[in-house]
């Protein structure tokens, strides 16, 4: 297996691609988290879209791995960070989120909203909670997470 990456702006997003994001989305927050919310939101008008493709020989390339990043104020955010189940525990995860930092300049400050139980998925990454609060959020327990890059 191969893996196709693209970084998108909104404006390059093609129809297939914004079905494939949608559709991961939407089987990983919604229907295997059970968290219910509108998406897409207005952040995707304005986020930088990371894409793994898995590129097989005998089938179509399939979405593996989604993240997006944009700028609010003055912090970086990344969020909807996603891998399908069908690849989880491959180092996808821990790719798309090293691509995702490559998107924020030098300097700045970079936050996300992390799944409580991953708190040290992203600790390896440098990220630091802030707080000690959960942020209960669709009915699951989330950090809110900083990292200054250098």
């Amino acid at each position: 297996m191969q893996i196709e990456v693209l970084i998108l702006k909104p404006e390059q997003i093609s129809f297939f691609d914004a079905v494939n994001i949608f559709r991961l989305r939407t089987e990983v927050f919604c229907t295997e988290q059970r968290c219910w919310y509108v998406d897409p939101d207005d952040y995707d008008l304005i986020a930088t879209h990371i894409l793994l493709y898995a590129i097989h020989k005998t089938q179509p390339k399939q979405l593996v791995a989604y993240a997006r990043v944009y700028k609010k104020d003055e912090l970086y955010t990344i969020g909807r960070v996603c891998t399908h189940f069908l690849y989880r525990n491959q180092g996808l995860g821990k790719k798309i989120m090293e691509i995702a930092l490559q998107q924020c300049p030098k300097g700045s400050t970079v936050y996300l909203q992390a799944q409580a139980y991953l708190k040290k998925f992203y600790e390896s990454f440098g990220f630091v909670q802030q707080g000690t609060g959960i942020i209960w959020e669709d009915a699951v327990a989330h950090i809110a997470m900083i990292k200054t890059l250098d």
